[in-house]
């Protein structure tokens, strides 16, 4: 059975892309892609899931210590992805899947994603082989089932240059699974 159903778009009415994935009782985002849309929701069994009234919501982009972070409770929801429950090391290769919109639906978008030695606090810092643009936010990085953290920030302008020319543009900042654990 395939991951990627797990791994979903969100669909708003002002066009801000984002997708985030289920794990068993939660749909997980980060919380500026849900600030950031309007009437935010997403396809569940074919039905349209309104993204309100989260179980726990922070969009804290500045505080390491804090959360970017939207977490859904969806009791009936099963799902064969897990979250990580080892040791983020550097060096570690992970798979980022993420959605982002296009004049045909959504397309996919995976690639490897190299753990670096970055590590703060909540976050954990990866290069990937591909320049992910705005719209990736909420695709998760994994390694077999396993989420081992939740694209939040990329370093990648939309125009292909970097944000911070301190550091590539390849560069992407990830929400761990260890603090996502410590939220639900």
């Amino acid at each position: 059975m395939s991951l990627l159903q797990y791994i979903l778009p969100i669909q708003n009415t002002n066009y801000v892309d984002g997708c985030g994935f289920l794990i068993d009782g939660y749909f997980i985002t980060p919380g500026h892609v849900i600030r950031d849309s309007e009437n935010p929701f997403i396809f569940l069994s074919k039905r349209k899931r309104y993204l309100t009234q989260p179980s726990f919501y922070e969009v804290n982009e500045q505080d390491a210590s804090k959360y970017d972070l939207a977490v859904f409770s969806m009791p009936e929801v099963k799902s064969e992805l897990k979250l990580y429950n080892g040791v983020i090391e550097s060096g570690m290769k992970l798979k980022s899947i993420s959605f982002k919109t296009s004049t045909s639906g959504f397309d996919l978008i995976e690639c490897d994603a190299f753990v670096e030695c970055y590590k703060q606090e909540n976050y954990f810092g990866a290069l990937t082989n591909t320049h992910l643009k705005a719209g990736c936010s909420g695709g998760p990085a994994i390694i077999g089932n396993e989420v081992v953290g939740i694209l939040t920030k990329g370093n990648n302008n939309g125009n292909n240059e970097p944000c911070n020319n301190m550091l590539p543009i390849n560069f992407c900042l990830f929400l761990s699974s260890k603090a996502i654990r410590r939220i639900i």
